[in-house]
């Protein structure tokens, strides 16, 4: 399980954003997957904010140009905020994205979001059904279109030692630091599946 060059694309959720654990080191997911598969290159593109049309714009043309043979892509959360959001629209960019780096010969991996509302008090709820749908919606093209360019799939979206509330930051948006452990931990535990015999 030998690469060069890491690159990892995407918004908030590879950028790191989350509240502090006591006694785990603020990284984001990446980062850690980053450490954990030293001695190679890793640039983390990530933005907060970042729709997949920015992603398109800001992100990949970099990456490209960075020549990695290992690349993340994390997106979709922005997009499902948009007040003119269509899955078609989201379809149609993660296309672009992994067909563009699928060219470089690059293994990619792709993530679904967690779903979080399982974990919302009862008054949060009706605000985030909306979101929630829409997430649920982004996760099922992620895992549709994924394997149409070979890339590995973590499934976030109910995994038992993500969707907690112990792994949730106060915004209810992100994951804390222990969330992106456990994240990390999934992405090393998918990797070594594949490419450990």
């Amino acid at each position: 399980m030998t690469w060069q060059h890491f690159v990892a694309l995407g918004d908030s959720l590879t950028e790191g954003v989350g509240d502090v654990v006591e006694g785990l080191e603020s990284m984001s997911w990446a980062d850690r997957v980053a450490q954990v598969l030293q001695p190679m290159h890793y640039t983390n593109l990530a933005k907060r904010g970042q729709t997949s049309d920015e992603v398109i714009a800001t992100q990949l043309q970099t990456a490209f140009a960075l020549q990695p043979d290992l690349v993340s892509v994390l997106m979709g959360g922005n997009d499902a905020r948009k007040p003119d959001w269509k899955i078609e629209d989201f379809n149609t960019n993660l296309h672009v994205v992994l067909r563009a780096l699928s060219y470089s010969g690059a293994q990619l991996i792709t993530m679904t979001m967690v779903d979080i509302s399982p974990l919302l008090p009862e008054w949060y709820l009706p605000k985030f059904e909306v979101l929630g749908g829409r997430i649920r919606a982004i996760n099922e093209s992620i895992r549709r279109i994924s394997p149409q360019y070979g890339a590995i799939c973590v499934d976030l979206e109910t995994h038992p030692r993500v969707q907690q509330q112990a792994t949730l930051s106060a915004d209810y948006l992100h994951p804390n630091m222990l969330g992106y452990q456990r994240i990390a931990a999934e992405v090393v535990r998918q990797l070594e599946i594949h490419f450990v015999h």
